[in-house]
């Protein structure tokens, strides 16, 4: 059995074409999400901390029988997490490829959540009418919807380069009557262009070409197997007059590829860069030595 390593056939899946080759049909939504906080307005006190944790913000509410307080809900914690995602008639993500979807973590028991978190949005501009904001409680049963809004495309800032972008705080309050009623969420959202890049394909790779003051070279790590899949390889971007330098270890199914961080971190401070590319990870795949996709990131021997 052979394995068909031919780039596939995007004029089959129409939406994933569009994806990958039409880069301006689509915007970046990327997503502040500070937290929850008590409305400036509100009667409750406290901070969230252990002794708050029966009374403030979103924490299940008692209700007074007789002499005894009985829990509202069925869970008396407070263990939420938030989902953001596109709406419109055509977003450009699916279920199988949710690029305008983000869950962001669960937060245990505290009734102000605070996820300090950020998260990037893909969507078509044409078909995307804005972002919807979802809250839950995460229960022993069914998990509780707590807080649930929309922000129009037209509310957002508009799209622009990166560099130049335009962010937009949000607070919006929770809904009377409700576990929200004293509280307000917070996030910042800027939106870049689908076509912008933080850097160009053409400066990635004035990266590797030779300056005065800096070389750039490969060594390939062979393994004894003598099979060129097997084959590590150490990158190295070397100052004329080293005085230090740093070992870069990529991460599974990773690769050095932010240059303009680079520049600004290390070479810019004379430190010398020896990034190591283990076997079917990195700069090993540009080379050409993973011929079988389905190793990517993996070995033969499992």
């Amino acid at each position: 059995m052979t394995t068909d390593t031919s780039w596939p056939n995007f004029e089959k899946t129409p939406i994933y074409q569009s994806f990958f080759e039409n880069h301006d049909s689509y915007e970046r939504y990327h997503v502040y999400l500070i937290g929850v906080r008590l409305k400036k307005d509100s009667k409750q006190k406290g901070s969230g901390s252990k002794a708050d944790r029966k009374s403030v913000g979103i924490a299940p509410k008692t209700v007074k029988a007789g002499r005894f307080h009985i829990k509202s809900a069925v869970d008396p914690t407070c263990d939420c997490y938030a989902v953001i995602e596109t709406f419109g008639d055509d977003t450009g993500s699916t279920d199988y490829f949710p690029v305008g979807k983000e869950k962001f973590a669960t937060i245990k028991d505290t009734p102000l959540p605070a996820w300090d978190a950020k998260a990037v949005l893909i969507g078509k501009k044409e078909g995307t009418q804005g972002l919807r904001l979802t809250i839950s409680d995460e229960n022993r049963g069914a998990d509780e919807v707590l807080f649930s809004t929309q922000i129009e495309r037209s509310d957002l800032p508009e799209a622009g380069e990166f560099g130049s972008l335009e962010e937009k705080e949000f607070v919006l309050p929770g809904e009377e009557g409700t576990r929200m009623e004293d509280v307000e969420v917070c996030l910042r959202i800027k939106i870049s262009d689908g076509a912008s890049r933080v850097v160009t394909k053409e400066d990635t790779e004035k990266q590797y070409e030779n300056t005065d003051d800096m070389s750039y070279v490969e060594k390939v790590i062979e393994d004894e197997s003598g099979k060129p899949q097997d084959n590590a390889l150490l990158q190295c971007w070397q100052h004329s007059s080293p005085s230090k330098a740093v070992l870069w270890v990529l991460g599974r199914n990773d690769c050095f590829m932010h240059m303009h961080v680079a520049t600004k971190l290390f070479f810019e401070k004379g430190y010398d860069v020896y990034v190591f590319n283990y076997k079917m990870n990195g700069h090993c795949r540009k080379k050409g030595w993973v011929s079988d996709p389905h190793y990517n990131s993996h070995c033969f021997s499992g």
